[in-house]
This record gives structure tokens, C-alpha cells and sequence, in this order.
């Protein structure tokens, strides 16, 4: 994830340290308070399109805060 105003952005930085490692997308740049959507990172094609979930931003919150 990269910085942004709301602390969730997209980043395309290929990971094989995880199976699991997820790319944030906004569903609007414009709208930090809006909603985002979780694919793989390593996810192309039909796997984009049917591996995902969304989220509202208030429901999102950092893994260190939950440490």
C-alpha cells in the first residue's frame, strides 16, 4: 500500500513473500472516504475480475493499530 491521505492506496509492487499479499484500489481517487477494493497483488485477467473484496473506508483500519 502507499501512502495517501487516508492511509490506503495502490501500488504496483510485484511480492512473492506472501501467497496473500493484497493491492488496494480506491473505487474513487478523488474520494479517500469511499470505498476500496482488495485483489492479489499477483492477480491479472479473469482473476481481477472474480478475486476480490471491497470495503468501506471506515472499516479499515492499520495492522498496527490492532497490535
Amino acid at each position: 500500500m502507499t501512502d495517501s491521505s487516508s492511509g490506503f492506496g495502490p501500488r504496483r509492487v510485484r511480492s512473492t513473500d506472501h501467497p496473500y499479499t493484497l493491492e488496494v484500489l480506491p473505487s474513487d481517487p478523488e474520494d479517500p472516504t469511499g470505498q476500496y477494493t482488495f485483489v492479489p497483488r499477483d492477480a491479472d485477467g479473469i482473476e481481477r475480475l472474480t478475486q476480490w473484496i471491497s470495503a468501506d473506508s471506515n472499516a479499515i483500519v492499520e495492522l498496527s493499530a490492532w497490535r
